[in-house]
């Protein structure tokens, strides 16, 4: 570290540098008081770099308790709305059951993530599916309890298969009471016609921890099922995704462009 002689040094050489450049020849400048002012600037410790970060630290503290509160007020929101619509999607859920009892496998089939979730043998179930209710089990929201109602089935004896999702203690599944040789999601046994791969099929769902299926029928498919039952959602989406792929394809081509461009300027360098 250099002393305080070597900076007074060292201005000195500039200041009189700065004479000589100015045309002047030689001239001599009073940097003492410059020196002395120098010398008695020392950071006051509540500037300090740590006490101003505290202070830092105290601004984001409440700006996160803005945060919670907006996101606590957010959910009240959702959760008033919710309710206001609970007795409209019941009104709904009840005319469908009663009168179009392919509504549910239609609509499931059109969504374009659960649908690629179906085999064939799980649509041949589906067939059965007289509605899908989602019910919430916690005041936040986040929980919530998934319910397929079946018809009698040649599959299995429920009547209802259920999936719970809870922020605390986890999923909780109910086991499905395969009718023999019916099951889908276990290898059959022995030389029977029908043959199963483990896990292959859709109702695996029931009995393992996923909770993104869980997320996508309880916030897209039930509340937007006679979109999806139409095929609106779906065609939207489909058109969507169209559009994303044309807006890559076209940065690509511009970026294929710019290299060409960058590899024909040095080439052009080169010959030169």
């Amino acid at each position: 570290m250099e002393s305080g002689n070597q900076i007074n040094g060292t201005l000195q050489l500039v200041f009189i540098r700065v004479g000589f450049e100015m045309g002047g020849g030689e001239r001599f400048f009073n940097i003492s008081p410059l020196m002395s002012s120098l010398a008695t600037v020392h950071p006051h410790p509540e500037q300090s770099p740590q006490a101003a970060f505290n202070k830092l630290l105290e601004i984001e503290g409440s700006l996160d308790s803005i945060d919670t509160q907006r996101s606590i007020e957010i959910a009240n929101i959702f959760a008033n709305y919710d309710e206001k619509k609970l007795p409209f999607l019941q009104k709904r859920d009840a005319i469908i059951k009663a009168e179009i009892p392919a509504f549910w496998s239609i609509a499931f089939r059109n969504h374009p993530v659960l649908g690629t979730l179906l085999e064939e043998e799980d649509i041949a179930v589906f067939s059965y599916l007289s509605s899908i209710t989602v019910e919430k089990i916690s005041s936040s929201g986040e929980g919530k309890r998934i319910i397929f109602t079946f018809n009698a089935n040649p599959y299995f004896s429920n009547a209802t298969l259920v999936k719970e999702i809870n922020e605390e203690e986890g999923t909780k599944n109910y086991p499905i009471d395969w009718l023999p040789g019916m099951n889908l999601i276990e290898p059959t046994q022995g030389n029977q016609k029908r043959r199963h791969t483990a896990t292959a099929s859709f109702f695996a769902w029931f009995s393992d921890e996923d909770r993104e299926v869980a997320d996508i029928i309880a916030t897209e498919l039930y509340p937007n099922a006679i979109k999806y039952y139409s095929g609106e959602y779906s065609q939207e989406e489909i058109d969507d995704d169209d559009e994303d792929l044309e807006e890559d394809e076209d940065d690509e081509d511009e970026d294929e462009g710019e290299n060409e461009e960058d590899e024909e300027e040095e080439d052009s360098e080169g010959e030169e």
